[in-house]
C-alpha cells in the first residue's frame, strides 16, 4: 500500500523484482513499484508549506530525510509518482525504526539430557526433535525459518536455522562431532560443529561443553585444543579454514 516501508532482503531477476518484508510478512514485488529510502521518517502532524522551499507534509506520510540540520530537516516525498523536495520542522516527524529480520539463528545447548551412564552410552534423539520444532515455531513468528542442520552429542546439541529465502543459498553442509570425555572416548564432554557455505562465505558454528570447574584451566584449554583439531568437515575442511567461526558453550 502507499507509504508502506518495505525492508528489501534480496534482488531477483536482475533487479526487476525484489523480495522484502513488510509488517512481518515476506513476499516479492516489482522493483518499479517502490522508491528506495535511505533515511525514512514518519510524519506525525500536518505541516502546511508557509514559504517557497517548504515541503508540505501530511500525517502518516513517509518522508526520506537527506539533511538533519537542527530544528529543520530537508527531505523528499513521492506525490503522484513525482519526487517533491523541501524543508520542514524536525518536530513534525519521527524516526522510523525498521525491524530487520535475523538471517541465521544458531542455538546451542550444553545439557539437553541428564549426563548419566545410560544417556552417555545410548542417547535418545526425542529431545533434539522436540526442541527443533519448538525453536522453529518460536523464531518464525515474523519470518519463516528453515532448519538447515542439527546434531546432538549426548547433552550437547546445536541447531542452525536460516531465513527461508536465504536458505536456498546454503550449500556444502557438513556436520561433525568431537568427544573429549574420558580421554576422548565418551561424549559427556565435547562439541558439535556445523559447517556450511552461504553464497561465497564459509561459516562454522560450534557448541561445546568443556571439563567442569573454572579452576581446571589446563583441562579446559586441552578440551579447546582437542576440539579445534578434531572437528574436520567434508573435503577435509578444518575448523580454522572457515571465513567465520561462531563458538558458543564453555
Amino acid at each position: 500500500m502507499e507509504n508502506d516501508v518495505i525492508l528489501v532482503t534480496e534482488e531477483l531477476d536482475g533487479g526487476n523484482w525484489l523480495r522484502g518484508v513488510n509488517g512481518g510478512k515476506e513476499g516479492i514485488f516489482p522493483s518499479n513499484y517502490a522508491q528506495p529510502l535511505s533515511n525514512p521518517y514518519l510524519v506525525a502532524h500536518d505541516f502546511p508549506a508557509q514559504q517557497e522551499g517548504d515541503l508540505e507534509l501530511c500525517t502518516n506520510e513517509v518522508v526520506d530525510v537527506s539533511v538533519e540540520n537542527g530544528d529543520w530537516f530537508t527531505g523528499s516525498v513521492m506525490r503522484e509518482g513525482e519526487k517533491v523536495e523541501g524543508m520542514f520542522p524536525a518536530n513534525f516527524v519521527t524516526k522510523m525504526e525498521v525491524d530487520v529480520p535475523v538471517d541465521i539463528f544458531a542455538i546451542g545447548f550444553e545439557e539437553m539430557v541428564e549426563l548419566n551412564a545410560g544417556n552417555i552410552v545410548n542417547t535418545s534423539q526425542a529431545n533434539q526433535q522436540a526442541w527443533a520444532q519448538e525453536l522453529q515455531k518460536t523464531i518464525s513468528v515474523k519470518c519463516d525459518y528453515e532448519l538447515v542442520g542439527s546434531e546432538q552429542l549426548v547433552g550437547v546439541c546445536l541447531y542452525v536455522f536460516a531465513r527461508k529465502p536465504l536458505s536456498l543459498h546454503v550449500r556444502d553442509l557438513s556436520i561433525c562431532t568431537a568427544k573429549t570425555g574420558m580421554g576422548g572416548t565418551t561424549g559427556n564432554k565435547g562439541a558439535v560443529g556445523i559447517s556450511l557455505t552461504l553464497f561465497n562465505s564459509s561459516l562454522c558454528f560450534v557448541c561445546s561443553h568443556f571439563a567442569a570447574g573454572q579452576t581446571q584451566i589446563q583441562e579446559r584449554n586441552n578440551d579447546y585444543e582437542e576440539i579445534t583439531n578434531r572437528l574436520v568437515f567434508s573435503k577435509s575442511r578444518s575448523l580454522l579454514c572457515h571465513d567465520y567461526v561462531f563458538w558458543c558453550g564453555d
